[in-house]
């Protein structure tokens, strides 16, 4: 929730932005995927959607995707108004056919369960972009009633609306998950990469966080190849069948020969 947002939206008609610098930064435009790309913000400090200086100029934006990276959070939902809409996936950032397909599935899905449309994002540099592309592939922004401050009694009921899918938002399993440790127990904070799915540029990676080891991967029904790595242990490779059961994969690292 960005406060200064807030309180311009209640004294003023700058609903976008922060109030940084006299002119502020649309917060949404201004996460790195996509940042200076065809469909980025806007570079105009006058604009209700300019991106900032540079990507993650912000301390909104900053704190927010550092706490979901130290946390490494399955899920991503971001809620705006107006539209009665979930949009899923990018804007014209590449990204690889099989995030793609399973982001738009799930998102057709949730937007069913509140009668909504589903259309691509206005931009990139968004935040829940972001997500999809280093944390979670569960990602979507939902934009709520139409319009942009509706009164109480409508607000209510567009609650009740978008109850069923934000139920079946958090609801939702986790195709896959587990921990990866080192050979003493310890937690490792490894890099996952899933072969064969490439995009772009590079294969589809997750990680496991530091605290616990804990990773997830969401993804449709199929059969994966896995590759775990971490510095200092020796990589491994597990082939993995995600159906309709969550699965769980812990993968224990071996030290390597220095």
């Amino acid at each position: 929730m960005l406060m200064d947002t807030i309180m311009c939206s209640l004294l003023t008609t700058f609903r976008r932005k922060n109030r940084k610098n006299g002119h502020g930064v649309d917060i949404n435009r201004n996460y790195d995927l996509g940042w200076d790309g065809p469909a980025g913000g806007s570079t105009d400090t006058g604009s209700n959607t300019y991106r900032g200086a540079f990507p993650l100029s912000e301390e909104e934006s900053t704190v927010l995707i550092n706490f979901e990276r130290e946390r490494n959070v399955a899920k991503i939902i971001d809620f705006h108004s107006s539209g009665r809409e979930v949009l899923p996936a990018y804007r014209s950032d590449p990204i690889s056919q099989e995030v793609y397909d399973y982001n738009w599935a799930v998102g057709t899905e949730l937007a069913n369960l509140a009668n909504y449309a589903t259309r691509t994002p206005s931009a990139d540099g968004e935040h829940q972009q972001q997500g999809i592309r280093e944390i979670t592939t569960f990602g979507w922004l939902v934009e709520t009633s139409n319009q942009f401050q509706p009164p109480f009694g409508e607000a209510l009921q567009e609650v009740e609306r978008v109850f069923p899918l934000a139920l079946r938002f958090m609801s939702y399993p986790i195709p896959l998950s587990g921990h990866v440790r080192s050979s003493f127990g310890i937690a490792l904070q490894a890099s996952i990469a899933v072969e064969g799915i490439i995009g772009p540029g590079t294969p589809h990676i997750r990680q496991a966080d530091s605290r616990y080891g804990r990773y997830h991967i969401f993804l449709a029904p199929g059969t994966y190849t896995l590759t775990f790595s971490a510095n200092s242990h020796a990589s491994e490779s597990r082939t993995v069948t995600i159906g309709g059961i969550p699965t769980t994969l812990d993968v224990t690292l071996q030290a390597s020969v220095q």
